[in-house]
């Protein structure tokens, strides 16, 4: 805290600035409705305290929300800054060529996002207040807000110009604990949106949910069809690969990795060292989401899920 203050003198008119202090971890979603209340103007800005914008994230975020009374949220691109690790340089790369891909074949296709990136994302406060605040029962609440906003009919864009130099865990242990924690977020939503999205939910909707209970249902196939392959080898004392799945999976992963590299135009700065463990990357990626997706299934169905409070996991600097 002292920081801060030090922070705010700094600034000619400091004291416009207020520095809101929550002694106690009640969770994210309890500190953003409070700094909520205390908001006078029509836009509120939410970022992670490790988060560093581009000069001109502000005006691309600005632009995409002004532009249509209907847009009740807008969201950037994180940058992965720090690289000093495999699992560092891992994530840098999933940033590049899945995160960013992803939403950006959502809002060409869809025109909506499955969620909106806590690290850099600006909303219109009527839209917050319309549909309550933040969710404060829930483990993500970029995740939730975000379809609460669907289900207001409001929409969420996904401005790439808009750059959040962003810190990620760098250990395997907090890595694991943040997806894990993300994936029980996407159950969270999956569970309290299902009935809505097929009895009034428009088509994007549907196609949104039904892509995320696809990445499940992958899971469990991918668990049965390991453990068959490999107790079929250890009984038939034969090894065989299937050569053509796995072509057809580095050949997709290679263009989704060279698109994303041109859609990044060096705005992520890879090093020679960060594209040469793009092989390394294409089995570290399905494992974590396989781990992650699994064990939010365990949690959520255990009812471990904390409500919405959680410790953020050590990142590197």
């Amino acid at each position: 805290m002292e920081k801060l203050y030090e922070v705010k003198k700094s600034f000619d008119d400091w004291e416009t600035l207020t520095i809101l202090e929550q002694k106690e971890n009640k969770g994210k979603a309890t500190a953003l409705n409070v700094a909520l209340q205390q908001v006078n103007s029509k836009y509120m800005l939410v970022i992670d305290a490790d988060s560093y914008l581009s000069k001109d994230a502000l005006s691309y975020l600005l632009a995409e929300l002004t532009s249509s009374s209907d847009i009740g949220a807008v969201t950037g691109r994180p940058i992965v800054r720090n690289r000093t690790t495999l699992l560092g340089k891992l994530q840098t790369l999933e940033y590049l060529s899945v995160i960013d891909a992803i939403k950006r074949a959502q809002s060409l296709f869809l025109g909506a996002i499955m969620t909106v990136s806590g690290v850099i994302v600006m909303y219109r406060v009527e839209a917050l207040k319309e549909i309550g605040g933040f969710n404060t029962e829930v483990m993500t609440e970029d995740i939730d807000v975000t379809w609460r906003l669907h289900r207001n009919q409001w929409k969420v864009k996904y401005v790439p110009k808009a750059l959040s130099y962003i810190l990620v865990p760098e250990n395997l242990k907090s890595l694991l604990k943040q997806r894990r924690r993300w994936a029980v977020g996407g159950v969270e939503v999956l569970i309290t949106n299902l009935s809505w999205v097929f009895k009034r939910g428009e088509f994007k909707h549907r196609f949104l949910l039904i892509e995320m209970i696809c990445s499940h249902i992958w899971s469990w196939f991918f668990l049965i069809e390991s453990y068959q392959y490999f107790l079929q080898m250890l009984l038939n004392q034969e090894f065989k690969v299937s050569g053509q799945i796995i072509v057809i999976f580095v050949l997709i992963s290679f263009f989704v990795f060279f698109l994303g590299l041109n859609n990044d135009k060096g705005e992520s700065r890879l090093s020679l060292t960060d594209k040469l463990i793009f092989p390394a990357y294409l089995v570290a990626y399905w494992f974590l989401n396989l781990i992650s997706a699994l064990s939010a299934e365990l949690v959520v169905l255990t009812n471990r899920t904390n409500k919405g409070k959680w410790e953020s996991p050590d990142r590197g600097v």
